[in-house]
């Protein structure tokens, strides 16, 4: 890449955070002026405000975008495997069967630890 194509995809990045931003700012204001609407309906128009609360009262999860190495993933397959990497990475995998087995001796009988020497107050 170029100097000129770093400087373009910089202050692209920079432009699409600032619609983010105000495109955040418009939907918060759209949201707060619809409830203003809604609350002043109370008394002249309750059916208005119960079918207010009741769209408001559905909820709806969404995940994204993510900021990976300074830069913003979109893509649902990416964030897919973005968090699929991180859940990996906390995540211990269980022992397996035979390590497990090994632990009673081989008999198959539980294994049971006793704290002998604990005092409970």
């Amino acid at each position: 890449m170029t100097t000129r194509d770093v400087n373009l995809k910089i202050r692209l990045t920079d432009n699409i955070q600032l619609l983010e931003s105000k495109l955040s700012t418009s939907h918060e204001r759209e949201k707060n002026y619809a409830e203003l609407r809604a609350v002043e309906a109370i008394k002249s128009n309750p059916k208005f405000f119960y079918k207010y609360v009741r769209e408001k009262a559905k909820i709806r999860s969404t995940i994204g975008p993510l900021k990976v190495n300074e830069e913003l993933v979109r893509d649902t397959g990416r964030l897919c495997e973005i968090l699929r990497a991180q859940y990996d990475s906390v995540v211990s995998e269980p022992l397996p069967d035979d390590v497990l087995r090994g632990l009673d001796g081989g008999t198959g009988a539980s294994v049971h630890h006793e704290l002998m020497d604990v005092i409970f107050n």
